[in-house]
């Protein structure tokens, strides 16, 4: 289970002045765009889960804490297209939304001292996860059922596939994806429980684990 001592040491004004170095030469640094790559690698966490588990919330409040810049993949999308993520998905299908989904998140390679949180189906798709292993740290939002199915019963209007889901079968639905997504999630580096309430606490406890 890492815990990159990257996250530790390297404040943004300490690694502006490193990547500065990087670029212009100075010893003992490396100078090739693979090094650079490697180096700041460690500097990137990705948050994983399903729907509603808390990414943004969660990932908004621990970037703060870290000193990290926070980014929504699906903003992203939403910013690169002009579209929102459900007019996407009902005028060019979820296979053209995947693409450029994936885009998206290879574009987050050269950030440093950022939190990207990810899409629910993000690291099932087009070998996601493996590229979210090899260029960051990933952490997995973990929530249970009976709670995905609270939040997403309020929130459901909002999500594409969802939308069109009574109780029961929305119920069902979480189940039957959930399953087809847990073994994927847990290939993340961390998982973390976020069954309770208290946002903060769930918050300086992965603070914790990341130092």
């Amino acid at each position: 289970m890492p815990c990159p001592n990257s996250i530790k040491n390297l404040t943004k004004e300490s690694h502006t002045t490193t990547i500065r170095s990087i670029l212009h030469g100075h010893p003992p640094y490396p100078r090739t765009k693979t090094q650079i790559l490697t180096m700041i690698k460690d500097t990137r966490l990705y948050l994983i889960g399903f729907m509603a588990s808390g990414k943004t919330t969660i990932g908004k409040k621990l970037a703060q804490k870290l000193g990290y810049t926070f980014l929504d993949l699906d903003a992203l999308i939403v910013e690169k297209t002009g579209k929102t993520i459900s007019e996407i998905f009902a005028e060019s299908g979820e296979a053209t939304f995947r693409k450029i989904e994936s885009e998206t998140l290879q574009a987050t390679q050269t950030l440093a001292n950022t939190l990207i949180a990810t899409g629910g189906g993000t690291p099932c798709h087009n070998d996601n996860m493996a590229w979210i292993k090899e260029n960051g740290t990933s952490l997995y939002l973990r929530l249970s059922i009976p709670r995905l199915v609270g939040r997403l019963r309020a929130d459901k209007a909002n999500r594409p596939m969802l939308a069109h889901l009574e109780d029961e079968a929305l119920s069902q639905f979480i189940e039957n994806l959930l399953s087809q997504r847990q073994d994927t999630y847990l290939q993340a580096d961390l998982t973390v429980d976020n069954e309770g309430n208290n946002v903060g606490v769930l918050v300086n406890e992965i603070f914790s684990l990341l130092r």
